[in-house]
């Protein structure tokens, strides 16, 4: 990712739930596995601002899995399942 891209993934993801429904709704659409990656980032940032509890929104789960088991390349769907799965990780709140 590059920096400009996590910058707006960042602001994107501060406003929580309020883009909750946007997100999922382009996740279910989009055919481009940058979009998806893209997304992704967006849900985890979501979650390490804990600005929107993704990983206790099933529904939002199931949507994120399937669209993740759906990418074709190989390293493109390791690399968003990477990300995914690092909601489920714990999260340091501080940095020191």
């Amino acid at each position: 990712m590059h920096p400009p891209f996590l910058y707006l993934a960042g602001l994107m993801a501060e406003k929580g739930e309020a883009v909750v429904e946007f997100l999922e709704k382009k996740l279910r659409e989009t055919e481009d596995d940058g979009v998806v990656i893209g997304i992704i980032e967006v849900f985890v940032f979501m979650e390490l601002l804990q600005t929107y509890r993704v990983s206790a929104d099933k529904e939002l789960i199931e949507v994120i899995q399937t669209t993740i088991d759906n990418i074709d390349a190989e390293n493109t769907r390791e690399f968003a399942q990477s990300n995914f799965d690092s909601l489920y990780k714990p999260h340091p709140t501080t940095i020191d």
